[in-house]
């Protein structure tokens, strides 16, 4: 304060108002920016969940010995065991080996329509619509002693989309 006068500090606690109040509204609109933010990472998920089949199934670009023979009850079992997979109604797994009419399929049933048109991509679809990834692999195993190849395939599909980031309560 110079002799008595008052002027500079009303003046200077005017801007410090001006600062106090623009550093709330950038606090205020990033805390609501991210609670409002939705993350959809079925996709992700859905290509996780492959490569981790694909790791049940194969070794180093064979074909896990008892695959090849064995029947499609014995298979799901050794899927469930070795794989350590649960059935979830959210969750949509097909697992095809070599030409073979049968499919081994697990979880959610009613997601094979729904991969299918989502796979097509002729159809404009709900953000609410499964997401699916398929991939399929030529991989080796041996019979009679012999070494070949045979086309795996395998379809995920993830039906949860998840919840927000945050939420306010």
């Amino acid at each position: 304060m110079i002799l008595g006068k008052k002027a500079g500090e009303k003046i200077l606690s005017i801007w410090w108002f001006a600062v106090l109040v623009f550093i709330a509204a950038g606090i205020l609109s990033g805390v609501f920016m991210f609670y409002n933010l939705e993350g959809d990472v079925r996709l992700l998920h859905a290509k996780i969940l492959n490569e981790k089949v694909f790791d049940c199934i194969e070794e180093n670009g064979f074909l896990v010995d008892g695959w090849m023979s064995a029947d499609r009850g014995l298979a799901k079992k050794m899927f469930r065991e070795k794989c350590k997979f649960r059935a979830s109604p959210d969750v949509y797994i097909r697992l095809t080996i070599g030409n073979s009419p049968q499919e081994l399929v697990f979880g959610g049933l009613s997601m094979k329509e729904d991969c299918k048109l989502r796979l097509d991509g002729k159809t404009k679809l709900s953000k609410y619509f499964p997401q699916c990834y398929e991939e399929k692999r030529n991989l080796i195993y041996f019979k009679s002693g012999e070494r070949k190849i045979i086309d795996v395939e395998v379809l995920v599909g993830i039906k949860s989309l998840g919840e927000r980031t945050g939420k306010l309560k």
